[in-house]
C-alpha cells in the first residue's frame, strides 16, 4: 500500500475503485503523506486537518492554482483560484444569486426540467441515463442561469478541460480559448442589448458589477462566466449518476425512498459523502508550516483529499457504509473554509429533484449490465424500465 501512496494520483479511476481499502490505510497509517505524481505534492486526509487548512487561507493559498495537475488552459479559474479581498469580492457578487433563498426559488424550474427530460425518455423504455439525464439536467440549469443557449460543444469542451489534461494537454489550450471566445462574444452582445434593470441572469449580473466598479475589467466578467459554466456541469452530473447507480445497486434504499420521500435529503448527503464528486483540490504553501507533526515548506503544494476526509473514522461511524439514517453528516464534498463551493445549494437541489423525479416516473428502473457498472467513472449508465 505504501508504494501506491508514493505514486498516489487522486485523479486515477483506481483511487475510487479502491476507496475503502486505500482510505482506511491512509487514516490508520498515513494521515499526511507525499506523492511523487504530477511533480510532487502532499496529501492531507483527516477531516480535522482539512478544516484546519480551510480556516487558514493566508498560509494555504489558492491563487497559485488548486488543480493538480493544473488545468493548463492558460488562465486562472476565477473565483476558485483567487485569495483574500479579491476572492471575497467575487463571492459577494455571486452569493445572492446562488445562496439558499435564490436557489429555493429555482425548485419549480429544476423539477420541470427533470420531468421534461424523463418524459422525452419514457417511450424508449431504455437509455443511457448519464448521457441523457444526469448531464442534461445541470446543463439546462446552468445555461438558464447564464441565459445562454445550451450548445452541444459545452460538454465536449468541459470534458476536455477536466479530463483531457491527463492525456491530451495540447487540446486543453485550444478548448479553453474556444470557450473564452464564446463568452467574450456573449458578453459583448449582452452589453450591446439593453439590459433590463434588475436582470438576474448571471451574465447580466456580472456586467452590472463591472459597470458599478465591483469588477475591474471585462476579462474578469469573462473569466467568471467561463468558470460558472464548467463548474455547473461535470460534478453535479457525476453526483446524480452515483445516486442513480446506488439506488439500482441497493434496492432496499430505493424502497425506503419510495415509502418516505423525506429521506431524499439525507440520501443526497450520504451520496455526496461516500461518492465525493470532487476527490480533492490543492493549495500552495504561502509560508513554512508544520502539519500532522511534519514540516512542509513554503511553495510546496498540498492536496485536500475530500474523498478520504469524508470517510474519516474519527468522525463518521462505519465510514465506508452508506447509511440512510446517518445522524449528522458534516462531509466536505463541497470543500472547506472560505473557498467552499458557491454552487453547493444548487447542486443539492438538482440531486434531490433528479432522484425524486426518476423514482416518480421510473420507480422500477434497473441497470442493463449491473455486474460491470459501478459508481466510479463519469461514464455510461445504461438503464431500462417497464
Amino acid at each position: 500500500m505504501r508504494e501506491l501512496l508514493t505514486e498516489f494520483d487522486h485523479n486515477a479511476l483506481t483511487t475510487r475503485a479502491q476507496a475503502r481499502d486505500l482510505f482506511a490505510d491512509m487514516h490508520a497509517n498515513h494521515p499526511l503523506f507525499h506523492s511523487q505524481s504530477w511533480g510532487g505534492f502532499w496529501v492531507a486526509t483527516r477531516h480535522a486537518t482539512l478544516r484546519e487548512i480551510g480556516r487558514d487561507s493566508a498560509t494555504f493559498i489558492s491563487g497559485d492554482g488548486v488543480m493538480i495537475p493544473p488545468l493548463g488552459h492558460g488562465r486562472a479559474l476565477v473565483p476558485m483560484e483567487t485569495d483574500g479581498a479579491r476572492h471575497s469580492r467575487y463571492r459577494e457578487i455571486l452569493l445572492p444569486h446562488l445562496g439558499p433563498r435564490a436557489v429555493a426559488e429555482l425548485e419549480p424550474r429544476v423539477r420541470g426540467a427533470a420531468s421534461g427530460i424523463l418524459q422525452d425518455l419514457a417511450p424508449g423504455g431504455a437509455a443511457d441515463l448519464y448521457e441523457l439525464y444526469c448531464k442534461r439536467l445541470p446543463a439546462e440549469m446552468i445555461t438558464f442561469l447564464l441565459d445562454i443557449e445550451d450548445e452541444p460543444e459545452f460538454w465536449d469542451w468541459t470534458e476536455t478541460l477536466i479530463y483531457g489534461r491527463f492525456e491530451r494537454p495540447e487540446d486543453v489550450r485550444h478548448v479553453g480559448d474556444s470557450l473564452y471566445r464564446f463568452f467574450e462574444e456573449v458578453v459583448a452582445r449582452r452589453r450591446g442589448d439593453r439590459i433590463e434593470p434588475g436582470a438576474s441572469d448571471l451574465v447580466s449580473v456580472l456586467i452590472d458589477a463591472h459597470a458599478s466598479g465591483k469588477l475591474e475589467s471585462n476579462e474578469e466578467v469573462v473569466d467568471l462566466c467561463f468558470f460558472l459554466l464548467i463548474a455547473g456541469l461535470d460534478n453535479t452530473a457525476f453526483g446524480i449518476r452515483a445516486a442513480l447507480w446506488h439506488l439500482a445497486a441497493y434496492p432496499a434504499h430505493r424502497q425506503a425512498l419510495l415509502e418516505d420521500p423525506e429521506l431524499l435529503r439525507p440520501f443526497v448527503e450520504e451520496v455526496l459523502r461516500l461518492y465525493a464528486p470532487v476527490p480533492g483540490l490543492g493549495r500552495a504553501l504561502g509560508s513554512d508550516v508544520e502539519l500532522e507533526g511534519c514540516p512542509i515548506s513554503q511553495g510546496d503544494h498540498i492536496l485536500l483529499l475530500f474523498a478520504a476526509a469524508n470517510r474519516d473514522p474519527a468522525l463518521f461511524e462505519d465510514p465506508h457504509e452508506f447509511k440512510l439514517n446517518r445522524q449528522g453528516n458534516p462531509h466536505v464534498a463541497f470543500g472547506v473554509g472560505a473557498h467552499r463551493c458557491l454552487g453547493s445549494h444548487l447542486a443539492r437541489l438538482e440531486l434531490r429533484i433528479a432522484v425524486g423525479e426518476i423514482l416518480r416516473r421510473f420507480p422500477d428502473y434497473e441497470l442493463v449490465a449491473p455486474e460491470t457498472t459501478s459508481w466510479h467513472p463519469a461514464g455510461p449508465l445504461e438503464a431500462r424500465w417497464p
